[in-house]
């Protein structure tokens, strides 16, 4: 009779502190996920993970002035200078998520709707045809020079005969995978 006794009070016990562990878990879980949102909200820029700096430059070390230089890239630095309206090839952009510093290739890399030609779609946004890869819809396009990056990227992005478009930048290239 103890032992049932016992085992009983033993078991309201444990279902009571499973029942409070329960309730606060679910606190926690609430509190992890309202903290997460403010977090991951972070500042989209014009092409895509990458925000223009037109008030920066890239400059070779050698003859740029130490008072403003924002940042060093290997041989080059990034000073501080003149707002430029067009962006283009050589154009300084700050990653978003990073918040690094980098240059533009000038390049976008297309994915073509089926039987698009790239020619076409290249002329019709301003730019030229650098590469396409035989076999697939993926073609490399190329800034005319004076020709804006972002409003030729925006209108890939809107066209129906380019289904994605990736503005190529110098971080993601030579890096080891």
């Amino acid at each position: 009779m103890k032992l049932q006794k016992l085992m009983m009070l033993g078991a309201v016990a444990c279902l009571s502190n499973a029942a409070q562990a329960n309730d606060s878990l679910e606190q926690l879980l609430s509190q992890t996920a309202s903290n997460t949102t403010s977090l991951t909200q972070h500042v989209k820029g014009e092409l895509g993970a990458y925000k223009v700096e037109p008030s920066l430059q890239l400059v070779p070390a050698a003859i740029a002035d130490s008072k403003n230089v924002v940042a060093a890239k290997g041989a080059m630095s990034v000073v501080k200078g003149n707002a430029s309206d067009i962006v283009g090839k050589g154009s300084v952009v700050r990653n978003t998520l990073t918040n690094e510093l980098t240059s533009l290739t000038g390049n976008i890399i297309v994915l073509l709707a089926k039987d698009a030609d790239a020619s076409a779609v290249a002329a019709q946004v301003g730019m030229k045809v650098v590469s396409v890869f035989p076999g697939t819809d993926l073609a490399v396009f190329e800034a005319v020079q004076g020709n804006d990056l972002v409003a030729a990227f925006n209108s890939l992005n809107e066209s129906s005969l380019a289904l994605s478009s990736k503005v190529e930048v110098t971080d993601t290239l030579f890096t080891a995978q």
